[in-house]
C-alpha cells in the first residue's frame, strides 16, 4: 500500500542506511490514514543483481493518550498533597496510571512557560508513575506552572499544566514561622491551624474574585481560615508585618446561610492576629461577617481593613463577633446588614463579658435594615 502510494527512490543515509522521507500526505489535502500499513524494499546494485524485504508493516495512529488533571498530585516533604513547597526541600509528582510508555515533567519559570528550570522523567512504580526533586533558590517563589507530558507507545504525545506555591522554608513554630507570600500561601494556612505565620510582603488576592479551571478558587472565592468545628478554630499566630492583603474576595449569600466569613473565619482562645491590613475586600455571608474576622475569641492587634462586607447578623467592618480582645485596630469599611451590625465590630461580649475593645475606632459608614 506504501508503494504505491509512495513509489520512490531511497536517498543514501550512509555507508549502510538509505532513506525515504514522506510527508504522510496522498495529496495536498488528506493524509495517511490511520491504522496498519504494509511496505516493501527493493535494492539493485551496480550490477543488475536485486533483493527486497519481505512485507512489513507501520502503524499510523493519530489518537493521543487522554490525561486527567485528577491523576497528577504534588506532593511536598511532610506527604500533604497539594501542600506548600518550600525551598529546599523535596518535591513530588506522581501521575496515577500505568498504560503509557514515557512521563516527563517540567518546572517552569514561574508564571513564564517558555523557560524550563527542571525536567525530569518519571519512574512507573505499580499504577503509578513518580519522581522526587530536590528543589533550591533557582526555583522561584510563588506561582511555579508546571506540565506533564506523556507518551503512547507508539510516540504520541499530550500534556496537561497545573501549577503549585513555592515559598521560603519555615516549619510553623516559634521563631520558625511559616513563610506567607502570596494568597495562595494564606488559603494554605487551613492546612494547620495551630502553626506560627508571617507575611513577608504585600499580597495581592485579585484572583479570588476570578474563578477559572487553573485557579485556585471558585465562585465563592477565598475559604476563611478556620472554623467553628472543634479542631478546626485558628488557634495559631499570624504576623502580618504591617503588610497589607488587598482584593480579597468572599462571595457568599445570606440564603446560603453560611456563617463565619473573613479572612479569618473563626478564631479560637489561643489565636493571635497582629500587624495585618485587610484592604479593598469585598466580603459577603449570613451571620458572623467581618473583613478580618467572623468570630473572635482570641487576640486581635494593630489589624485594620477597609472595603465593603454586608450579611445579615453579626456584621462588622473589622470583626463579626467579637468575644477576645482587640487592641489597637480601626476599619474604615462600609458595612451593610440586618441586626447587631457596626462599623468595627457588629456585637461585642455577646457571650463573654470579659471581651475588650481598646484603643480602636471606625469611620465606615453602616447601613442597616
Amino acid at each position: 500500500e506504501i508503494q504505491q502510494l509512495y513509489f520512490s527512490n531511497l536517498y543514501k543515509y550512509n555507508s549502510t542506511q538509505w532513506y525515504l522521507y514522506v510527508n504522510q500526505s496522498k495529496n495536498s489535502t488528506s493524509g495517511l490514514d490511520e491504522g496498519t500499513h504494509t511496505y516493501q524494499t527493493y535494492s539493485v546494485d551496480n550490477t543488475l543483481s536485486s533483493n527486497q524485504t519481505d512485507n512489513r508493516t507501520i502503524i499510523i495512529d493519530l489518537t493521543a493518550p487522554t490525561i486527567t488533571i485528577s491523576n497528577v498530585y504534588i506532593i511536598n516533604t511532610d506527604g500533604l498533597i497539594g501542600g506548600r513547597i518550600f525551598q529546599n526541600t523535596n518535591v513530588t509528582f506522581n501521575v496515577t496510571n500505568d498504560s503509557y510508555n514515557s512521563v516527563w515533567v517540567k518546572v517552569w519559570n514561574g508564571t513564564n512557560t517558555s523557560t524550563a528550570i527542571w525536567t525530569g522523567y518519571m519512574s512507573a512504580v505499580s499504577t503509578n508513575w513518580t519522581i522526587s526533586q530536590l528543589t533550591n533558590e533557582t526555583w522561584p517563589l510563588g506561582k511555579a506552572n508546571y506540565t506533564v507530558y506523556i507518551n503512547d507507545s507508539v510516540g504520541n504525545e499530550a500534556n496537561v499544566s497545573g501549577f503549585f506555591n513555592m515559598t521560603l522554608p519555615g516549619r510553623g513554630t516559634a521563631g520558625n514561622n511559616f513563610n506567607i507570600s502570596d494568597c495562595v500561601d494564606l488559603q494554605f494556612v487551613n492546612d494547620n491551624v495551630t502553626a506560627f505565620y508571617q507575611v513577608i510582603n504585600d499580597i495581592n488576592c485579585t484572583n479570588t474574585s476570578i474563578p477559572t479551571a487553573t485557579n485556585t478558587w471558585g465562585i465563592n472565592g477565598f475559604i476563611p481560615i478556620g472554623n467553628a468545628t472543634s479542631g478546626y478554630q485558628f488557634n495559631g499566630t499570624l504576623n502580618g508585618n504591617n503588610y497589607t492583603i488587598t482584593n480579597l474576595t468572599i462571595n457568599r449569600t445570606i440564603s446560603q446561610n453560611v456563617d463565619n466569613l473573613g479572612l479569618f473565619g473563626y478564631i479560637g482562645a489561643g489565636g493571635n492576629v497582629s500587624f495585618v491590613g485587610v484592604e479593598s475586600a469585598n466580603v459577603s455571608g449570613d451571620d458572623w461577617v467581618g473583613i478580618v474576622v467572623g468570630y473572635n475569641k482570641g487576640n486581635i492587634t494593630n489589624a485594620h481593613s477597609t472595603g465593603t462586607v454586608k450579611g445579615d447578623n453579626e456584621v462588622g467592618g473589622a470583626v463579626g463577633d467579637n468575644e477576645g480582645i482587640i487592641n489597637q485596630s480601626y476599619s474604615t469599611a462600609s458595612v451593610n446588614g440586618s441586626t447587631e451590625i457596626g462599623g468595627l465590630v457588629g456585637i461585642n461580649g455577646n457571650d463573654n463579658s470579659n471581651a475588650k475593645i481598646v484603643d480602636s475606632y471606625a469611620t465606615g459608614i453602616v447601613n442597616g435594615t
